[in-house]
Formats: structure tokens, C-alpha cells, sequence
């Protein structure tokens, strides 16, 4: 006969356990027998006796690894295959009731993929939901860093019951360490459950710069000149850039780059380029910070912006680019006037021609005459002419230029300049006592003070005036000491004075003559004085 004990319910997919107890009631011992455990007719688990002798027992287990939920029929018999011949065959088998209950059904959620920069805190949130129909027991969830990330909190997040349809969220602390994408390992247990794993991603960046251009021109130029293009570059990141260049492209060609030495966050760097010998048409003009892709960026698509740029045919312009003259002229002297013409235009000035207008008190010089032919004049070239000219009177006058071409528009300059009259010099000497009082008599042994006054009574100014002292004719007079004979003045304006002083000695008992001479280029005024010396 056999005996059965069990538990009395089981839980989905973990092991049941069935106890049998079989027992000799016979008069002879039995040969070698199975004892199986059957859902039905399923053999679910079998296990051999080699013998059994007479009041003798054998116990065993039997188990059903995977139960299934639900209320089963098992049966539990001793030699089921009738390999024993038996007293009685009705108390072979024994059938229970069994109770499979389903395991508690947990869902693990985790986050898409994390986004934090180096030295960032961030959250891991993860949900854990019961989707079955019983209640979860010490559920608890563990989460394990595998690099790059440091946890602040504890690795084990104790939930404890769980009722079924209910969820909740866990959440962890954490430090970015080192840049890189690295994951948290996630398990999620709970009794009478097998444990689930998953993972959270995490994607750890450094500080990133995101530079961007700003492109600055006009929309029109004129064949033949530069376009003067500006960029207003600026970094909007999270850090400084590194080095990088900035290129311009013409028709998506690169036309020109510069390298920049960095910029930092919020920083606004202008820079100017360029763009020289652009025939008719029109031409599209880009700007892009990190040409040559040196920087990693937060955003890699906003580094350029673009314009169109038209050129146009520009007809003949002529331009005054200098018309000069001395701006002070002295009275009967000749002197230049000098004027340069350009030829602005994308075609040629044609018959160009040049007139000098002048008020009276001044005039040409020989066989000047007002009007002067420069002929063609190409694109972009210049021509030159000069007239001389004399003022005759004192006074300002105002000079005018005009220039005319057979297909171009006029142009019109004019200047002003004075008439002055030539410079003069004055000469005034006079001798005084050292302490500068007027001297009644010299006697040997006395310190003089000769003064001399220079005066400039013209209206165009002195330059390189030298002031010389003779004393060959004064054996009475000696320079003091550290004088010199001779001394100069750089400039002296019209109508202005200067003074010079020498120091002398009276030596000498007798007259002496003293000569003061002045000089200028070749203006030259002298005065001698006479000097009595009594012992």
C-alpha cells in the first residue's frame, strides 16, 4: 500500500514537493518497482525502488518542477506498470487535490536613454508594476553601477508588498565621474517569483561649445570693388571652444579662412573678410565657424549662414581722389597745385578734361593755361596734372577744379589757401646792466646783459634763424663764460618776436664795437652799437 503527504496549495513554476510512504503488507518481499506521480495520464515525475521485503517501508519525494496554475488531479502510485504481483491491487495509488496558485507577476520599467554632463547629479527612475493576480512579497529592487556613474543612494530599494495592478517608482541618486555611455544594471525580486533583470542607459558628456555664425554684407556691390563681409561669431555652449577656423565660401567654394584662438561661453567675436575682384553677377556667400571640424559641439547644424551677394556694371565715374595746394603761399612766389582724377567705372571716361577757376590775385604762371586734356581714362586708373602759379595779392582765396568727360558726370572740387605777405626782419639791441637795468656808464670789471629782439614784422613764417655775435672790433668785451657767438631760433612766425641774451665781460678800459647780425635763408639784417669802458 502507499501513503501521501503534500502541501496543501503551490505556487506557478515552483517545485511541488510529494511525500509517499510504501509499505510490504505481503508475505514475500517484492522484486524491483517504480513510484510515479501522474496529472492524469502525464507521467510527471518517477522514481525507482529496487526492492521492498516483507513489513518493510520505502519513502520518497516526487516533484513537479513546472506546476501550472490551477486545480489538479494528481495521483501518486506504487508500481503502476503491475511488474509486482500483489495480494491486493486496489491500494496502489492514492490521488490528491492540488492548488497551483500563479507567481506574482512583476514588470520592470526603465527610462529611455539618460543624458547628463560630467560632474552632474541625475535621477534614475525606474517603475515596477504587478501585473499578475496575487500579491508580491519582499519585493525589492537593486540597481549596480558598471562604470562612469558613482550612486549616492543605497543600491537596494526595499518595496516590501506589492498588491496585484498596483505599481510604484524607485529612484536613485547619482554622480556623472566620466564621460562615456555606461548602463545600471537593474533586478527586481520578490518571493515566490524568478527575479527580473534590467538595464538603464546612461550617456555621461562633457561640457560641449556650440558656435554659431552671424553673416553681415551688402546685398548689392559694384563690379570691380571689394565687398567688405562680417561675421559675428558667438558661442552659446555649456564651455569654452578650442582653437578653430572660420570660413567664407563663394559659391560653395572656400574662399578664405581665418583661425581664431577660441571663444568663450557668451563671448561675441566680430571678424571682417574681404571679397576683391567680383565680375557681374551674382554669387551666394556662406560663413562657417569650425571649417575644418576641430570642435565637438552641443549642435553641429547651426554653424553657418549664408547670403546672396549681387554684383552690378558700374558706367564711368570719375572721382577727385586729390586735388592739394600749399595752404599758405607767400606774396610773388610761385608754387603748385596738384590734381589726381579715377576713373571709378567698370568702362572707360572718355575725353576727359580738367579747369582751373581762379579769383583775381592769383594767376598762371607763363603759358599756363585753365584748361587741361587728360584724354581717356581706363577703369580703375588715374591720371594726374599740375598747374603753377603765382599769388600777386595779399588775401585768401578760394581755388576750384572741374572735371568733365564726354560720358561721364561732372565733378567739382575746390580749396582755399592765403597769400603773405613775405617775412621781414626786425632787429632791436640793447645793452643792460646784469641785473637788466639800463646802464648810465660801463666800468671794467662790470657783467653786461645784451639783449638782442628778433622780430618777424612779415606775414610768412621764419625758419633756421641764426643770431651771431662779432666782438672783433670790441677788445674791451669778452663772452662769460660757457657763451657762445652764435645762436639759433627754429622758427619764428610772422608778426611774433623772440628774445635772445648773451652775458659779457668788461675787460678793457677803451670803445668798443659790437655787431649783431640775423639771418634767414637769404633775409639778413644787422646793428652795430658802440660800448664805453672807463677803468
Amino acid at each position: 500500500m502507499i501513503e501521501v503527504s503534500h502541501p496543501g496549495f503551490a505556487v506557478e513554476l515552483k517545485p511541488l514537493n510529494v511525500s509517499f510512504v510504501v509499505r510490504n503488507l505481503g508475505r514475500l518481499g517484492s522484486p524491483r518497482f517504480s513510484v510515479g506521480l501522474f496529472k492524469g495520464e502525464e507521467v510527471v515525475d518517477r522514481v525507482s525502488v529496487e526492492r521492498l521485503n516483507v513489513n518493510s517501508t520505502v519513502s520518497g519525494t516526487l516533484t513537479w518542477w513546472s506546476p501550472e496554475p490551477g486545480t489538479h488531479l494528481l495521483s501518486v502510485c506504487a508500481d503502476p506498470e503491475g511488474v509486482v504481483e500483489e495480494l491486493d491491487e486496489d491500494n496502489n495509488c492514492v490521488k490528491v487535490s492540488v492548488l497551483v496558485r500563479p507567481y506574482p507577476r512583476l514588470n520592470l520599467s526603465s527610462p529611455g536613454e539618460l543624458r547628463v554632463k560630467v560632474g552632474d547629479i541625475g535621477v534614475l527612475s525606474v517603475h515596477v508594476k504587478n501585473v499578475g493576480s496575487v500579491v508580491a512579497r519582499e519585493v525589492m529592487v537593486i540597481a549596480n553601477s558598471t562604470g562612469g556613474v558613482e550612486l549616492l543612494d543605497e543600491p537596494v530599494k526595499r518595496i516590501g508588498f506589492l498588491g496585484p495592478k498596483r505599481s510604484v517608482r524607485v529612484r536613485w541618486r547619482f554622480r556623472a565621474v566620466s564621460p562615456g555611455r555606461t548602463v545600471m544594471l537593474l533586478l527586481l525580486k520578490a518571493a515566490d517569483m524568478p527575479d527580473v533583470t534590467g538595464l538603464a542607459r546612461i550617456y555621461v558628456t562633457k561640457p560641449l561649445p556650440d558656435l554659431k555664425a552671424r553673416l553681415f554684407m551688402p546685398g548689392l556691390a559694384e563690379e570691380g570693388y571689394p565687398v567688405n563681409v562680417s561675421v559675428v561669431v558667438t558661442n552659446s555652449g555649456e564651455t569654452s571652444s578650442t582653437p578653430f577656423a572660420l570660413g567664407l565660401y563663394l559659391n560653395d567654394t572656400l574662399y578664405s579662412y581665418k583661425s581664431l584662438r577660441g571663444i568663450g561661453v557668451d563671448e561675441r567675436r566680430s571678424i571682417s573678410f574681404l571679397i576683391s575682384d567680383l565680375d557681374v553677377g551674382e554669387y551666394s556667400v556662406k560663413a562657417c565657424v569650425d571649417v575644418f571640424d576641430e570642435v565637438k559641439e552641443l549642435n553641429e547644424t547651426n554653424n553657418c549662414a549664408s547670403s546672396v551677394l549681387r554684383v552690378r556694371i558700374v558706367p564711368p565715374r570719375l572721382k577727385i581722389i586729390g586735388f592739394y595746394a600749399p595752404y599758405r603761399v607767400v606774396e610773388g612766389e610761385e608754387f603748385l597745385i596738384l590734381l589726381a582724377i579715377e576713373n571709378t567705372g567698370s568702362l572707360t571716361a572718355e575725353d576727359v578734361e580738367a579747369r582751373l577757376i581762379l579769383q583775381p590775385g592769383i594767376e598762371f604762371v607763363g603759358g599756363e593755361r585753365s584748361s587741361k586734356p587728360l584724354g581717356n581714362i581706363p577703369p580703375r586708373k588715374s591720371a594726374e596734372v599740375t598747374w603753377s602759379l603765382i599769388g600777386k595779392e595779399r588775401g585768401s582765396y578760394r581755388i576750384i577744379v572741374r572735371v568733365t568727360a564726354r560720358n561721364a558726370p561732372d565733378q567739382q572740387e575746390s580749396l582755399n589757401l592765403r597769400v603773405l605777405r613775405p617775412a621781414a626782419l626786425g632787429l632791436e639791441v640793447k645793452l643792460l646792466s646784469y641785473k637788466g637795468l639800463e646802464v648810465e656808464e660801463v666800468k671794467v670789471g662790470d657783467v653786461l646783459r645784451l639783449v638782442i629782439i628778433v622780430s618777424n614784422e612779415g606775414e610768412a613764417e621764419l625758419r633756421d634763424i641764426t643770431v651771431t655775435l662779432d666782438l672783433s672790433q670790441a677788445e674791451g668785451l669778452r663772452l662769460a663764460p660757457k657763451e657762445r657767438p652764435s645762436k639759433r631760433l627754429k622758427y619764428l612766425e610772422g608778426g611774433s618776436a623772440r628774445q635772445i641774451t648773451w652775458f659779457l665781460e668788461a675787460v678793457r678800459s677803451g670803445r668798443s664795437w659790437v655787431a649783431v647780425t640775423v639771418s634767414s635763408g637769404a633775409i639778413e639784417d644787422y646793428e652795430v652799437i658802440p660800448v664805453e669802458i672807463k677803468e
